[in-house]
This record gives C-alpha cells, structure tokens and sequence, in this order.
C-alpha cells in the first residue's frame, strides 16, 4: 500500500522499464537539491534492491549513474555492497565521471578496487596517474612497471576524440566508437516532425489535467488550531498560580506592566 503521487520502486524497476531520472535543472539553480535528491532516489533504490533474495531468479537491473561525484556521500555507504554482492541479486552497477580526482576517496578506493571493467576516454595527468596504477606489462612483454605506467598515462592524456581505452584484468584495448551523423539526424527529425510531434502530445500531460492532491490539502481539516497567548491581567490561561497571573491564595494578583507601574488586578 503507498499514498497517491508517490514513487513506487516495484513499478520503475519492473521487467521491460528503462527510467531516466533527470536532476540536472535544480529550481532556482540551487545546486544542493541536485545532491539531496540524488543521494536520497539512489539510497531508497538501492535499499529496495537489496531486499532481493542471494541468489535472485528474475529479471536483472542495471544502474547507470552519471556524474557519480555527485551523490557520492549515497555511493560510498552502498557501492561496495552493490559491487560485491549485486551480481547474486541481479544488479549491476555503471558509473560515470569526468575525472577521478572529483570523487570521494573512500568512493573512489571501492570502485578501483571491485570494478574490473574500466572505459577511459581523454584524461587529465592526474587522472591517468591514479588510473595508472593499476596497470602492469603484460605477459612476455620486457618493460619495466614503471615504464608501462608512463606509456599509459601519456597515451592517455593524449587521446583523440571518440578514441578509448578499453581496461580488464591484464588486458588494454584502444578502440574508436562509432561515427555518428549528426547531420542524417537532423535531416531525419525534419522528415518524420509530424510523428515526433503526434508523439509528444500522446506522452504529454493533457493541460486539462487537474493538480495532484497535497498533502496540505489532504490535512487541511486536520490542522491544529492556534492557542492565543494569555494576556497579563486578562483570561485564565491554566491552573491557580500558572501562567494567569493568578496567586493560589489571594483573590487578586500583581502583575509589572513594560513601564514598570504596578497594577491590581481584580478577578471578580
């Protein structure tokens, strides 16, 4: 059972559902919403996936994170569960990242130390530094380890466009991705504008569509009223002797105005 309006992670992440989160246009440029939320969705996603049984049956889900540096606080309290025991429920785990030197040290240990495929486009020195370590000659090659680690970390500060490395345990691949047409794009979205556009009207919210409940307006009825401050000298606000100015004793009681004078009080 869930309340109405909410996230439901059975439902996202469902056989057959590809879910594109977007946090990337906070409101009003605060940035900090950006990471509020993405720590919060990755933490609740995860904890739902975790509850899994070892070992899973069903349909497997892959998480891809972009800009991982982001919600690194999240990543580094779950990435080391989701890398070491996620294969078993059926979870793998992507990350993505400009550069090493934005993420979290202790994030960044967890995913050197149980990611074994690693894709590398152009990097800072730095970077290829921290990467370079990892890398070793491989079998029946005569380098030294320190003479393979310069040759990486210059090939990779070198890289072209659209060329990578691709790295697994004791092997590197340098290859070129795909050429894409940007300009057949362009051309296509032109020639089928009329589907694209019947499209995003059917996927569209109607403008008719009436606004989701509140949970104010769902409490409305439900608010406390506020109680008025007791004045000095008026109603009775509690039992003899608290907070009514009243003495326990005495019909009639002092009170100290902002001016200092001294007033009675008659109760009646």
């Amino acid at each position: 059972m869930r309340s109405l309006g909410t996230i439901d992670f059975s439902e996202l992440l469902s056989p057959g559902n590809m879910v594109l989160v977007d946090l990337g246009s906070p409101t009003g440029g605060l940035t900090q919403l950006t990471v509020f939320y993405s720590n919060l969705l990755i933490r609740l996603a995860v904890n739902h996936l975790l509850r899994r049984k070892s070992p899973w049956g069903g349909h497997h889900v892959r998480l891809v994170i972009d800009e991982a540096q982001i919600p690194a606080e999240a990543l580094a309290d779950c990435a080391e569960m989701l890398l070491t025991t996620g294969r078993s429920r059926g979870i793998s785990l992507c990350l993505l990242s400009q550069g090493t030197v934005l993420l979290d040290k202790q994030l960044l240990g967890v995913i050197m130390t149980n990611t074994p495929s690693k894709l590398i486009g152009r990097l800072s020195a730095p970077d290829a530094e921290q990467l370079a370590r990892e890398q070793t000659p491989e079998y029946g090659i005569d380098e030294t380890v320190a003479t393979v680690r310069q040759k990486f970390v210059t090939a990779v500060t070198n890289l072209p466009d659209r060329e990578f490395f691709f790295l697994t345990p004791g092997e590197r691949q340098r290859f070129t991705s795909m050429h894409v047409d940007l300009d057949g794009w362009q051309q296509s979205a032109e020639e089928h504008s009329e589907e694209l556009e019947a499209m995003k009207r059917r996927l569209a919210i109607p403008a008719d569509t009436p606004p989701r409940v509140t949970l104010a307006d769902a409490t409305g009825g439900l608010r406390p009223q506020r109680r008025s401050k007791a004045k000095s000298g008026g109603k009775l606000g509690g039992r003899f002797g608290e907070k009514s100015g009243r003495s326990a004793t005495g019909s009639k009681s002092t009170s100290t105005s902002k001016k200092g004078k001294t007033q009675t009080t008659p109760w009646g």
